[in-house]
């Protein structure tokens, strides 16, 4: 019996198969493919973020005000994405404004407000009802004026916190992704938290507790001058500074904890 075997066949002439030219050129034209592809998909990412900030920074779909009533003594007010800002100007009148920002294809709603007895809550939804280009965000203004009061709790889950000259027994103030500052507020007790987003208090003489945790980001406390604090003060990663009068006894307390990141406490200058 005679077997019969196949050879592979020899290399061709220059550029045709099986030629080293030929392996060259293919390898070569896989490369080019994958570098056009992967510029496409960047090109791609890029345009989504450029539209999506865009559509943010310069499309306003609403803006959307309300009157706050006499009674209140407590606020909660909660976003998923936008900043939250509460001030008290003696003598204004003591409202709420909705800046809804955001690309047409993705309009915020102006968040729900509802109002029990001497309780105002505010719920902002996630604009984020899109899987492409998205962007959104509703920023939560409010004015007290005159108001005094019990309890403030505020809190973003993408967002800066901002809280500046505010009477109130409590005052609570948190953000996962985003910067808290409490500023002039005269109240007993401030209690400031940060996932990731540094942190600064300010207080007045009248506050006797403070307390500061981020997980990643610095905590700044400013205190005025020449009165005593127990203060408690950690950082896993990034220094820790203590610059003014200390004393486990002290009738005020600071405390005041970083996962990463600098942990400062000093005089207001």
């Amino acid at each position: 019996m005679t077997s019969t075997q196949t050879l592979p066949p020899a290399p061709g002439p220059s550029g045709g198969p099986g030629s080293p030219d030929g392996d060259r050129s293919g390898a070569a034209a896989i490369r080019i493919a994958t570098v056009v592809v992967g510029g496409l998909v960047a090109l791609v990412a890029v345009v989504a973020v450029a539209i999506g900030q865009f559509g943010v920074a310069s499309v306003r779909t609403d803006f959307a005000q309300q009157a706050i009533p006499a009674q209140i003594r407590s606020i909660d007010v909660s976003t998923e994405v936008g900043d939250i800002e509460v001030t008290r100007t003696p003598g204004a009148e003591p409202g709420v404004e909705f800046d809804l920002r955001g690309p047409f294809w993705n309009r915020p709603r102006v968040p729900a407000v509802e109002i029990s007895g001497d309780e105002l809550t505010i719920g902002a939804e996630d604009p984020r009802r899109c899987l492409f280009f998205c962007g959104g965000a509703v920023t939560v203004r409010i004015e007290l004026g005159d108001l005094e009061l019990d309890a403030l709790d505020l809190e973003s889950e993408v967002g800066d916190v901002r809280v500046r000259d505010v009477v109130a027994r409590e005052i609570t103030a948190s953000s996962s992704v985003g910067d808290v500052v409490v500023q002039s507020a005269e109240t007993p007790t401030i209690e400031a938290r940060s996932e990731v987003g540094s942190i600064e208090i300010r207080p007045l003489a009248t506050t006797r507790s403070i307390t500061a945790t981020s997980n990643v980001g610095s905590i700044t406390v400013l205190v005025p001058s020449g009165i005593e604090y127990d203060v408690q003060v950690s950082s896993d990663v990034g220094d820790v500074s203590v610059g003014i009068p200390t004393a486990p006894s002290a009738p005020r307390s600071i405390v005041a904890t970083s996962d990463i990141g600098d942990v400062r406490i000093a005089p207001e200058r």
